[in-house]
Order: C-alpha cells, then structure tokens, then sequence
C-alpha cells in the first residue's frame, strides 16, 4: 500500500487534455474528460505474386495504410460540464464531417483536416472516418446533458514517411507548420 507522500506530483496532477483542432479555423476542442482508453491501427499491405512451382507464396511489399485511431468522448453537463458546453462540442465534432462554404477548388470541397494530440503521445494532421454520437440523458426541456461521442480518425499526410522516422519520432508529427504542444 503507498502513502500519499511517496506519490510523485506528476501522478496527482490532473493529465493534460486531448484536443482536436480544425485545421482551416483553428478552433480547438479540449476533451471535458480524457478517453479511458483509445486504439491505433496500422496495417501494412502485402500484394501476393503467383509463382508457379513454388512450395509458398510470394509477399511483396505494396504499401502502409494510413495510421487510424479510434476513440470515445463523454460529454457530461452533470460532471462539469453545461448543456450549451455539450451542444457546442456535438456541433463541433459534427462540422468536421463537412465541407466549409465557399469551396472554389476539389481539396476545398471536402471536410477540414483536424489536428488530433493527445499531450506527450499523438500529434497528427487526419481526417475524420466516422462520428456516432449516443445520447442517454436529457434534461426536462428535452436537450442532452449526457453523450458519448464515438470518433475515428485517420491520418492524412502530403510527405513520405519513413520507418526511421516513425521509429525516432512515433506519432509525434508536425502539422501544417504548428508547433507540437
């Protein structure tokens, strides 16, 4: 059993929050309670190449997918949160799926890329894959105090990257020229 005094500080302090950032607005969400858990998904693909007359198949590299993750928020107005607060982070995750108005060119047309970072682990430029929000709770007027929000993300990139990078760097990527935070 510890005793409180041989707890680091680092241990009791609240963690920093995870935050999504529209890339185009640069409006940012904090998460109202970091998710107990998230998954990272990276699949390398293979092509098979026939060979005739050979006891095994042939696997030839094609290429790595795109790093995805898989999240749930809770968005709760009775925990510290507000009603309005939980409206506006449902808006928020919501507009991510959207085009902005004003779209002149095809990569204009198409929904905003997010700065996803999870303090000290993840930070990387992706676009949203799906949002399922689930309300349980409402309030006499009718409108959520309580929501999950269940988000995939997946990583969108401009440059090669490299297995030496990934193994010096992790998911520790630089964005459209702002700084990692």
């Amino acid at each position: 059993m510890a005793i409180a005094n041989d707890i680091p500080s680092s241990y009791l302090a609240i963690p920093a929050r995870m935050h999504l950032s529209d890339l185009k607005t640069l409006e940012t969400m904090n998460a109202q309670f970091n998710p107990a858990e998230f998954d990272e998904i990276v699949k390398v693909r293979w092509a098979r190449l026939p060979s005739p007359g050979l006891s095994h198949e042939r696997l030839h590299y094609d290429q790595t997918e795109n790093h995805k993750i898989t999240f749930e928020l809770i968005f709760d107005a009775m925990e510290g949160g507000t009603v309005e607060g939980n409206l506006d982070a449902r808006n928020f995750l919501l507009s991510l799926c959207y085009a902005k108005a004003g779209a002149r060119t095809v990569s204009d047309g198409e929904p905003t890329r997010v700065l996803f970072v999870w303090p000290g682990m993840v930070s990387l430029t992706a676009v949203i894959g799906e949002v399922k929000i689930k309300h349980t709770r409402f309030n006499k007027e009718g409108r959520s105090t309580f929501f999950k929000a269940d988000i995939s993300l997946e990583e969108i990139r401009d440059e090669r990257l490299t297995s030496e990078e990934v193994r010096q760097t992790g998911t520790q990527r630089r964005s459209d020229g702002l700084e990692e935070g």
